[in-house]
C-alpha cells in the first residue's frame, strides 16, 4: 500500500527529489516523482483493507493527521525562498510502502 505524505519542498537539484514528511510517523525522506502518487487523485488508496492487521491503527493514526493537521511539521520544511513557484509543494502525496523502497530518516 501507499503511506500517506506531505510534499514539503520544491524538487531538490543536488538530487532530482522532492523532500517528504510522512503522515502519523513524522519520518522524513527524499523521494523521486514517480514514487509519489496524489491521493486526491486516487481516493482508493486511504483504503486500510489491504494491511496488514499491525499496521491498520498506524494507517488510520496517519489519515486522521493528514485530514486534521495537514501542515503538522511545517517548521522543520525547507524555508519557502526555496520552494517558490512549485506544484507540489504541500500537496497531499503517497509512497509505495514496503518492498523495493528503502526506508530511512532524511
Amino acid at each position: 500500500p501507499f503511506w500517506p505524505a506531505r510534499v514539503c519542498g520544491a524538487l531538490r537539484e543536488d538530487n532530482g527529489r522532492f523532500p517528504i514528511r510522512f503522515f502519523g510517523t513524522a519520518e522524513r525522506q527524499d523521494m523521486p516523482l514517480n514514487g509519489l502518487v496524489s491521493f486526491v487523485s486516487r481516493p482508493d488508496l486511504m483504503d486500510p483493507s489491504k494491511l496488514k492487521k499491525t499496521l491498520k491503527a498506524k494507517f488510520a493514526a496517519a489519515l486522521a493527521e493528514l485530514e486534521q493537521s495537514p501542515r503538522i511539521g511545517w517548521e522543520d520544511d525547507p524555508p519557502l525562498w526555496m520552494n517558490a513557484g512549485h506544484d507540489f509543494v504541500s500537496q497531499r502525496v503517497a509512497r509505495l510502502f514496503g518492498g523495493e523502497v528503502d526506508f530511512g530518516s532524511v
